[in-house]
């Protein structure tokens, strides 16, 4: 729990994002547990819950602050350095956060040939629907094989052409 957090406390800040990363802080400081009234109501009345402020830095010397942590909590997303992250003191706890996210990044890529099957079922369907969208894919795809053609004779055309200018320099070294 974020309370048992001491001075050189280890921290874990997970940054997720595009290109997600971790970071392993010491603690520098922790509040004293402040209460404050919580959302919810018990059953006597108002429910009071306990924050902490904690200040981390990791071992580049870059500083963190986190205020208004849940004392009861050892994992909890907040925003840090205008990021969103996963701070935790417990190692387990992060290690089950991160394991968390391959798993669901991996279900992302094995679904993938499921959507592409149902992109190229739904663009047959539009096409049968409406006719004008099967003329504009029909355009798409004749333009795309015209600039394939148009490489394809431009790489033969300068292929002459240095074979012309090869020829041309040995028969004017072969003239005395």
């Amino acid at each position: 729990m974020f309370s048992a957090l001491r001075q050189h406390s280890t921290i874990y800040i997970l940054f997720k994002g595009e290109k997600p990363r971790l970071v392993t802080g010491k603690v520098e400081s922790v509040s004293e547990p402040q209460q404050k009234i919580g959302t919810t109501m018990g059953a006597f009345g108002q429910n009071y819950q306990s924050f902490v402020n904690i200040v981390a830095t990791d071992p580049d010397g870059n500083r963190y602050e986190f205020p208004g942590m849940r004392a009861d909590l050892s994992i909890e997303n907040k925003a840090c350095n205008g990021q969103m992250a996963v701070i935790s003191e417990s190692r387990d706890a992060m290690i089950s956060e991160v394991e968390g996210m391959l798993s669901s990044s991996k279900n992302i890529i094995d679904s993938l040939p499921y959507h592409e099957s149902i992109v190229a079922n739904c663009q047959q369907m539009l096409s049968a629907l409406n006719p004008q969208i099967a003329k504009e894919q029909e355009r798409d795809r004749e333009i795309s094989e015209l600039k394939d053609e148009f490489r394809g004779m431009k790489n033969s055309i300068q292929g002459i052409s240095e074979m012309l200018n090869t020829i041309l320099k040995n028969n004017n070294q072969q003239q005395p």
